[in-house]
């Protein structure tokens, strides 16, 4: 007899016991169903197999994007939102006091707290809520699993965490964790489970003192949450190298289920590349550096390496980088926004020496490593040259991503710095297969910011975008919130899928794919803090779905290798996805009457009890030989059944 036993849209864990009965076995398992990847089934003969999920790269089909690219409305609120009051460059967003809504940490110094419908209005919160001040980057993260998102906070001289109190008051206090605080000027910080441990990690980047033109760098740090209230140092995985980082960014390449990492560094020097990998043979898990291996095919995403006669490799000035899969074809792309300057003369040579922004791509299925996607994505290069042919640098300063138009693909803000009136931000709609169409609305092309982020700050189920920056030359660096009131004629669908971990805080890291009839059709992570100096969209994910309104599926997947199906889910609203739940090792349990189980032939009768967690479902299959012979739904503590 076999007992198959499930919570609906609870858990994909698989966990399995064997119980023998008077020479009978009977086998209970946690299933639902048949995961899609037909070269990894489930072993139910083998009870110590592994509950995670391992895919190859063949295993994931290529993708589509579903919908076309409606025309956007776009609405300038800064001042009806009163975020126009304020200025600031580096944005992350999340919702610290679990209201529905996003708040927004503004250069890791302002708290403005969004107080929702109807208005949609935000409040500097900053003092009545603990917010301290001399930092200038702060991410969010719940660093100490009690179910809130706490802050991690960066500075000239000094960093720190700042833990929630949670409900009522959702105020912050110094942690007083003084184990990763150093003199070294932070430039951004990024929380990640690296390791699949369930706690989150410390990623710091530093920057540099200028020193009028005599500058000093310093090396990066990497701290392990020791899950008892510290850290625990491990920057002997990462390089020992001095640079200029200002941006990094988390991404599973690979589609392995663990994060991997990439460092934007300025001063055209290497950017890095590091590639999360396990030791099967030892346990030992690393941040392998791949970038600086000539040999590597991931090489390349150093950047590319200009000369100068016999002087260089010299590189370029990235800014902000980002993952994500912007031809749907499962496999994150990597973005590098650089600022480039182009002039070059007799005494100037830096239009020779500076690296372009590059969109890079890699096609594992095709066997075709990494290259730049850009050349042929209608984002063009700007000339290089003297008087008569250049006309201005490429002062891209940042990147975000996210689908404005709901058509089924990712879109490109990428903001310019400097006050200049050609350094204008720019948005680039995805017309997929890697191609690209400014939107030439003239309300989004500020300049001299390196901020934008999207997000949906009214809840209306499309993307609008915050960034900084001017108006025009000379003018006031102030906030910028333009409303996005979705295209023109017929709308997209959409859904928005909040991650949660097992205390109920946003997964940072979790992925979500969406699935139809059958094939998954989007990947999309919930990234945290990335882009320039570690900004932070919401720690959530939006799907655009494009003209289809049909239900869709979703494959889940935490940084702790657990995963989950939600199947069945209707369009144009928000779901959460929670953590899958621990069956208890006490249970289940089985009784079988009469306990002489073996003498049971054809026709005998013979009562069984099973205590299973309420509010599953048990699959009884009499005879083990594959067909359901009764199912219960709802289960309700211990239910004798014949």
């Amino acid at each position: 007899m076999v007992i198959k036993w499930l919570h609906p849209l609870r858990t994909m864990q698989r966990c399995r016991r064997s119980t023998f009965l008077a020479g009978l076995l009977v086998v209970l398992f946690l299933a639902s169903v048949a995961l899609p990847f037909a070269s990894h089934p489930v072993d139910t003969s083998n009870p110590s197999e592994s509950a995670i999920l391992s895919l190859s790269e063949a295993d994931l089909p290529l993708r589509a994007p579903p919908g076309d690219d409606p025309a956007i409305q776009w609405t300038n609120v800064s001042g009806p939102t009163g975020l126009g009051t304020w200025s600031g460059n580096f944005l992350s967003w999340a919702d610290f006091d679990a209201d529905g809504d996003q708040d927004l940490l503004v250069n890791g110094a302002r708290l403005l707290v969004n107080s929702g419908a109807p208005n949609f209005v935000f409040s500097d919160q900053t003092g009545t809520r603990g917010i301290p001040g001399g930092f200038n980057t702060g991410t969010w993260g719940d660093i100490d699993n009690d179910g809130d998102l706490d802050l991690a906070f960066g500075g000239g001289g000094s960093d720190a965490i700042y833990l929630n109190s949670g409900a009522p008051a959702y105020t912050f206090t110094n942690a007083g964790i003084l184990g990763i605080s150093n003199s070294a000027p932070t430039q951004g910080m990024s929380l990640r489970d690296w390791d699949g441990d369930g706690w989150l990690d410390l990623y710091v980047m530093n920057s540099e003192i200028w020193d009028d033109q005599n500058p000093q760098y310093f090396r990066d740090f990497f701290y392990v949450n020791d899950q008892q209230g510290g850290f625990i140092n491990r920057s002997d995985i990462i390089t020992s190298e001095e640079h200029y980082g200002r941006g990094i960014s988390w991404g599973d390449y690979d589609r392995d289920f663990d994060s991997d990492l990439y460092v934007g560094n300025y001063r055209i020097v290497a950017n890095r590349f590091y590639e999360n990998r396990l030791d099967s043979q030892t346990g030992v898990r690393d941040l392998w550096e791949r970038t600086s291996d000539t040999n590597d095919p991931a090489n390349v995403l150093e950047g590319e390496k200009r000369y100068y006669n016999t002087q260089g490799p010299y590189l370029g000035h990235t800014i902000g980088s980002a993952f994500g899969d912007l031809n749907n074809d499962g496999y994150p792309e990597i973005v590098t926004a650089n600022l480039v300057h182009l002039y070059h003369d007799t005494s100037d040579i830096r239009g020779l020496i500076c690296d372009d922004s590059h969109f890079y791509t890699r096609d594992p299925v095709a066997g075709a490593e990494w290259g730049d996607m850009r050349p042929g994505s209608g984002i063009a290069f700007k000339p290089r040259g003297g008087s008569g042919t250049y006309i201005g640098d490429e002062l891209y300063s940042g990147v975000a991503l996210g689908d404005v138009d709901n058509d089924g693909d990712l879109d490109m803000w990428l903001p310019q710095i400097y006050d200049l009136a050609y350094a204008k931000a720019e948005l680039w709609i995805n017309n997929g297969d890697f191609q690209f169409t400014l939107d030439a609305d003239p309300k989004l092309q500020v300049i001299n910011t390196y901020g934008g982020t999207f997000v949906d700050y009214d809840n209306d189920g499309d993307l609008d975008l915050l960034t900084g920056g001017q108006d025009g030359v000379g003018q006031t660096n102030r906030l910028h919130l333009f409303r996005n009131d979705g295209p023109v004629g017929d709308a997209n669908h959409w859904l928005g899928v909040a991650v949660q971990t097992e205390e109920g805080a946003p997964a940072v890291g979790a992925s979500v794919e969406v699935w139809r009839n059958g094939s998954p059709i989007q990947y999309l992570e919930i990234a945290g803090a990335e882009g320039p100096s570690a900004s932070g969209a919401p720690l959530e994910v939006h799907f655009g779905l494009g003209a289809d309104d049909t239900a869709v599926d979703l494959l889940v997947a935490w940084p702790d290798h657990r995963i989950r199906w939600v199947r069945n889910i209707s369009v144009d609203q928000r779901v959460v996805a929670t953590h899958p739940v621990a069956v208890q090792p006490t249970l289940p349990t089985v009784t079988l009457d009469p306990p002489a189980i073996s003498s049971i032939g054809e026709g005998v009768t013979s009562n069984y009890q099973v205590e299973a967690p309420d509010g599953w479902t048990v699959w009884l299959d009499v005879g083990a030989e594959g067909e359901i012979d009764n199912i219960t739904t709802n289960w309700n503590g211990s239910t004798p059944q014949t």
